[in-house]
């Protein structure tokens, strides 16, 4: 606490500025992370998961379009998990 009483009120500004930047950047690296990981896992493996986990006994037609469906779903459940997470960031 003696530290932070040297410390004039336009450096306090200075450091809550720097620290909203670094998490506004933290942020974006992460998303643009997860957001990469998250299609290259998911294009690449949802033909092995679907069909070796969840749709065994199916014929190879059904197969092929419950993959694709898999694939499809990808876009539409991204874009619900991004506004979950900035919905969160603008309420907290």
């Amino acid at each position: 606490m003696v530290i932070f009483q040297c410390i004039t009120i336009l450096e306090k500004l200075q450091i809550l500025i720097m620290l909203k930047r670094f998490t506004n950047n933290f942020i974006n690296v992460m998303l643009l992370f997860f957001f990469y990981s998250f299609f290259l896992f998911g294009f690449s493996f949802s033909d092995f998961f679907s069909k070796n986990y969840f749709l065994f006994g199916f014929d190879k037609a059904t197969l092929e379009l419950a993959s694709f469906y898999t694939k499809i779903s990808i876009f539409s459940i991204f874009p619900i998990i991004l506004v979950s997470i900035f919905f969160r960031i603008l309420t907290s």
